[in-house]
């Protein structure tokens, strides 16, 4: 968490409005929103966010990161939406991984970035889906059950076989700790880890348990990206993490 939250500082230290690569209409979305968030209009800064959502680069991603940590929870909640349509560009990935640590008692901007990085479908998110839903799961607030499904649904829209290795980690987790997380909380997660599995794989929506002894079965039958391989080319597979990391 700390080092999501230096990152989002160093994000928001940079020169957002002197980079000399940007495009000129980059340069003028980063000015018209460093310009807003000096003044008092709500309105005029929703429009600044939004408008950098529609001008997908680098500095207009960067600049968002001031008004996830510092403005109002609609205007963080808007400036994650804006990055979600971001995709393909790493910073807007790395904003709302540093965004998480500075929102952890706001559980509508934590699904609001959850959703985001559900959209932008960025390999890099996979370990921070699973740790923060891992994190989150045992508040005894109901209502950051919401971020831990978009955490969860967010997996299922990362195609690859981390994805899948980090839900089967993630229920794991869960599942140990069930007597410290609400009833309806532990409903939702289920519910919302079947449906991302499911998304991935085309498995049956069951238990994690029973999930994980099936992917332990057919995990082979699938390469990295997680298209069906052919049956010749299928190899012994231990869900152990292919191609990275080992979840």
């Amino acid at each position: 968490m700390r080092f999501l939250s230096l990152a989002l500082a160093a994000l928001i230290a940079l020169p957002l409005a002197a980079d000399p690569t940007a495009p000129t209409d980059a340069k003028t979305r980063v000015a018209s929103l460093q310009a807003a968030l000096k003044g008092a209009d709500d309105a005029a800064k929703k429009s600044a966010v939004e408008n950098c959502g529609a001008t997908p680069h680098a500095s207009t991603a960067s600049a968002l990161a001031a008004v996830l940590s510092k403005e109002s929870d609609t205007l963080r909640m808007a400036a994650s939406e804006s990055l979600g349509k971001m995709k393909g560009i790493p910073e807007a990935v790395q904003v709302l991984h540093g965004g998480i640590g500075a929102n952890l008692k706001k559980p509508a901007v934590l699904e609001a970035i959850f959703v985001a990085l559900g959209a932008l479908a960025d390999r890099a998110s996979i370990s921070v889906c699973r740790d923060f839903a891992v994190q989150l799961v045992t508040s005894k607030e109901a209502a950051f059950s919401a971020p831990v499904k978009a955490a969860l649904t967010a997996l299922g829209s990362i195609r690859h076989k981390d994805s899948v290795d980090a839900l089967i980690s993630a229920r794991a987790k869960i599942a140990a700790n069930a007597g410290l997380i609400l009833a309806d909380t532990m409903a939702a997660v289920e519910g919302a880890a079947s449906a991302a599995q499911t998304k991935l794989t085309g498995g049956e929506a069951t238990r994690g348990a029973e999930f994980a002894k099936w992917w332990k079965r057919h995990g082979s039958e699938f390469n990295d990206d997680l298209t069906p391989r052919p049956a010749g080319m299928r190899r012994s597979w231990d869900g152990g993490g292919s191609g990275g990391g080992g979840y």
